[in-house]
């Protein structure tokens, strides 16, 4: 792992509260290399409508999409800003995503974990692509399961509070197709939600 910032960098990522995460793969090092992603962390200064910045403060070569590299790099740059300043300043409100190993590796204290609106939609119609389900959801004849679909992609934007009630809600009117094989995905697709992303949302 390397993990690269200057002071400068650094003390953009001090003083910011918002802290915007993101791995990149289109950049990633050559088939052969020892990293398997660039990941870059940007401190979001925005104090609207007269300015908005986003300052590049860390950059850092990964071995693995592993939790326990995420925490590690985090852990770096936890120990920079105490060496170099003393202290972490203001509490992060760390914004990914939707890679949930990196979400699970913030280790700043009093630090805030959200997750990108864009990115959790598409997650969901990827894995509805996977399951063969695609061709249900383009279907104008079956707007029920086009409804259940993005009541769940739609839950995101309510309260915690709320996600049991969903849950239910979804379970209750889960959709029927005429084919039994179809129905059984459109279970795991449920059970997806349910396993999958409900830890998130109960974190």
């Amino acid at each position: 792992m390397v993990v690269m910032a200057s002071v400068v960098g650094l003390a953009a990522f001090r003083c910011c509260e918002h802290i915007s995460c993101d791995g990149n793969f289109k950049y990633q090092p050559q088939a052969g290399s020892a990293f398997r992603q660039l990941y870059t962390l940007h401190a979001i200064y925005q104090e609207l409508p007269d300015r908005s910045e986003s300052v590049l403060s860390v950059t850092a070569l990964l071995p693995t999409k592993d939790t326990a590299d995420y925490k590690l790099m985090f852990q770096h740059i936890r120990d920079a800003l105490l060496l170099e300043f003393g202290d972490t300043r203001v509490a992060k409100v760390f914004h990914f995503d939707m890679e949930p190993a990196a979400m699970n590796a913030a280790v700043f204290r009093n630090s805030t974990v959200k997750s990108c609106y864009f990115h959790f939609s598409k997650n969901v119609m990827d894995k509805v692509a996977t399951l063969g389900l695609k061709a249900i959801y383009d279907r104008s004849t079956n707007a029920s399961f086009c409804t259940w679909i993005r009541t769940f992609i739609g839950s995101a934007q309510a309260p915690n509070s709320y996600w049991h009630l969903i849950l239910d809600y979804l379970r209750e009117n889960m959709p029927q197709s005429y084919e039994p094989a179809e129905n059984a995905k459109i279970r795991q697709l449920f059970q997806y939600f349910n396993d999958y992303w409900a830890r998130y949302r109960n974190s």
